[in-house]
């Protein structure tokens, strides 16, 4: 009698066993067919958002060699602003009249020389 208990007890326990195991095997089928793809997905998104984040550091440097180039042009259309106003420009032409006045002096000293020179070398 004691073996019937005991047998009957163990038969339980094997089917109670049997249907937890299909249990288990129709979860693990149920995480295959939806988590994966999930997961696949994730994988598709974290791509695209690296993708993204590269461009924007790409536009982002590209910003910031523009922000430097309208600094340098910025600067240089001050200078040509003060190169331009009156006193600047009377400077300017100040100076750039003294610079051909002294090359045509130049000029003329050195036509003169190389005609003394050459009438002297020519006697």
């Amino acid at each position: 009698m004691l073996l019937a208990v005991v047998t009957g007890a163990l038969v339980s326990l094997i089917f109670q066993l049997k249907r937890s195991l299909q249990k288990v095997e129709k979860t693990i089928g149920d995480i295959d067919e939806k988590v994966l793809p999930l997961i696949e997905e994730a994988q598709v998104s974290i791509n695209n958002i690296n993708s993204i984040t590269d461009k924007v550091d790409r536009g982002l440097s590209s910003a910031e060699k523009a922000m430097n180039n309208l600094k340098l042009a910025a600067s240089a259309v001050k200078q040509v602003g003060s190169t331009l106003s009156s006193d600047g420009m009377l400077r300017f032409f100040l100076k750039s009249g003294a610079l051909v006045g002294i090359k045509a002096a130049a000029g003329v000293l050195k036509e003169r020389l190389f005609q003394k020179g050459g009438k002297k070398d020519g006697k």
